[in-house]
């Protein structure tokens, strides 16, 4: 084997190592970008079922009071807790908003820069309020 060969076989093996470490690169990156995007989605479901939770918790106080569904629907400073009012501007951008009739709470969690995560809530069906029309 001459050095024309073996300075050959060298830059091949060279530039086939450095593509092979790039695409090896790039896949990482790619997954722990994935990783990363799954986590705050995780936790934007998690601010979501806090929500539900809090409705749930309400619900059951109300029925242990032995109280009926109120004709009007609580406001939406009585369904946020103190640590929603603290989520809303921490890392979970967790954003609570009701309705014209004051019946559906839209809850919208941040999940990522581009991806959002949102649920809506029917507070009749909780037994907050009264259903729409008087009926149930």
């Amino acid at each position: 084997m001459n050095l024309v060969e073996v300075l050959v076989a060298g830059s091949l093996v060279l530039g086939s190592a450095t593509a092979s470490l790039g695409i090896w690169a790039r896949t990482a990156h790619s997954s722990h970008d994935a990783d990363q995007l799954l986590q705050e989605q995780r936790a934007a479901d998690a601010a979501l079922l806090a929500v539900q939770a809090r409705l749930q918790a309400l619900s059951a106080e109300q029925r242990a009071a032995g109280a009926p569904a109120p004709a009007t629907c609580p406001e939406l400073s009585t369904l946020q807790t103190p640590e929603d009012a603290a989520s809303a501007g921490g890392d979970s951008g967790l954003t609570l908003a009701v309705d014209g009739s004051g019946r559906i709470v839209t809850a919208t969690a941040q999940a990522g820069e581009e991806h959002t995560r949102t649920r809506s809530f029917d507070l009749a069906v909780y037994g907050l309020c009264d259903a729409a029309g008087g009926t149930s």
